[in-house]
C-alpha cells in the first residue's frame, strides 16, 4: 500500500468540500476507499455536511481580536508578521460603529450654544 502525496489529500479533501461522495472520489481519483476515509478521519471531516462560514456572516465575538489575527509565519513559525484575517477586520468594524456614535454626542454636549 502506497503513501498518498500532499496533492493527492489535497484533492480529497477539495472533492469531499464540493460534497461528492467517498466513492464518487475513489472513482475519479483511481484510490482505495479506505484510503479516502483514513484522510478523511485525519482532518477530522466527517459524511456529514461540512461546516463552512460565509461572508455574510457575522465575526464570532468569544474570542479576542487578537486571537482573529495572524501572528506568525507558516514555515519557521517567527512572530514577525501581523496579518489581519477577514474576521478580525469584521470584529473591528463592529466595534468602531459602536464607538463613533458615542464620541459624537459627547462632542455635541460639550460646545456653548449661547443662541439657545
Amino acid at each position: 500500500m502506497s503513501r498518498l502525496s500532499k496533492t493527492e489529500k489535497y484533492a480529497i479533501l477539495w472533492l469531499k468540500y464540493q460534497e461528492k461522495d467517498i466513492a464518487e472520489i475513489s472513482k475519479e481519483l483511481k484510490i482505495t476507499e479506505d484510503k479516502i476515509k483514513n484522510v478523511l478521519e485525519k482532518y477530522e471531516i466527517t459524511n456529514k455536511t461540512i461546516n463552512t462560514k460565509s461572508a455574510s456572516e457575522p465575526a464570532s465575538h468569544s474570542g479576542k481580536r487578537k486571537n482573529l489575527m495572524i501572528n506568525e509565519t507558516v514555515g519557521k513559525k517567527t512572530k514577525n508578521v501581523s496579518i489581519m484575517t477577514q474576521a478580525a477586520s469584521m470584529a473591528f468594524d463592529e466595534k468602531i460603529k459602536k464607538i463613533i456614535p458615542t464620541r459624537k454626542t459627547q462632542t455635541e454636549q460639550n460646545i456653548f450654544r449661547p443662541n439657545t
